[in-house]
């Protein structure tokens, strides 16, 4: 049985961008798309011809985790529920300064009363009792009463092809909730999984993306996404966008709220 409902999924994105050898060897540890130098790698030689690929990618992630389902259980209830995760006096469970950074920004924006909510489960009990607890969305959005902003938060840890990845695979992880009875039956009652529309989003200060082109990528996803739904038939849609602060915003020395909150107002698209 596998230990995580994204068991393996690392492994067919890692194929997919060509980051991994015949001898099951590449850059740094798996996964590799985790890596800066990966990044740098798909972003000097984009994949070819990814916007057909896309896809079939987003077809494999999809299939490999609803394999990874355990039939014998019902998922938990708290999963895709919208909740603030407040910061407590002396907390800091991140593991380093760049985590911590970001943790601090996540928990400020959701003090902003314009529907943001952070920490959102998305598959705890897939697997068992114990399994994918700490997978959870960055930040959601309500835009309105009808669709909603999935946001993987980023300031420096990590790369935008893993941060990609990694939103990708929430908004995978949405369209199994809505289209899986396993787990839809579950969650019926629930508004974020009643949307009409889902925004992918990777949001991060603009020197984050400065060495990368990854405008293909951004494109490939959008095509990827469009066309599976509609051959899964679901009754929404899904896009994908890099975005950025503008770049006066700092977080150095941290921002107030209310800076935070006009800076999130004049995000721009990485890739207009």
């Amino acid at each position: 049985m596998s230990k995580s409902i994204l068991s393996d999924v690392g492994d067919i994105i890692d194929g997919a961008f060509g980051l991994k050898r015949i001898d099951g060897q590449g850059i740094g540890k798996a996964p590799h798309f985790r890596h800066r130098e990966s990044c740098r790698t798909v972003s000097n030689e984009p994949v070819p011809y990814f916007d057909g690929k896309a896809n079939a990618l987003i077809r494999k992630m999809y299939e490999k985790i609803e394999s990874n389902l355990n039939a014998d259980r019902s998922p938990s209830k708290k999963n895709w529920c919208l909740s603030k995760s407040y910061a407590k006096t002396g907390e800091s469970k991140a593991k380093n300064r760049d985590k911590k950074i970001e943790v601090k920004l996540e928990r400020k924006i959701v003090t902003i009363p314009d529907g943001w909510f952070n920490q959102v489960p998305t598959a705890s009990g897939l697997v068992n009792k114990h399994s994918d607890k700490r997978g959870s969305i960055d930040l959601v959005h309500r835009c309105d009463g009808s669709s909603y902003e999935f946001i993987e938060l980023k300031v420096r840890s990590d790369n935008p092809l893993f941060a990609a990845m990694e939103i990708l695979q929430y908004g995978i992880l949405y369209i199994l909730a809505r289209t899986n009875k396993q787990v839809k039956d579950v969650g019926e009652d629930k508004k974020l999984l009643k949307a009409k529309a889902i925004h992918l989003k990777v949001l991060a200060p603009t020197n984050y993306y400065k060495e990368f082109k990854l405008e293909w990528l951004e494109s490939g996803i959008n095509d990827g996404l469009k066309h599976f739904l509609v051959e899964i038939n679901c009754g929404f849609l899904m896009d994908f966008e890099f975005e950025a602060f503008p770049s006066c915003f700092s977080l150095s020395p941290f921002p107030t709220v209310e800076v935070i909150r006009k800076a999130l107002k004049a995000r721009k698209p990485v890739y207009p």
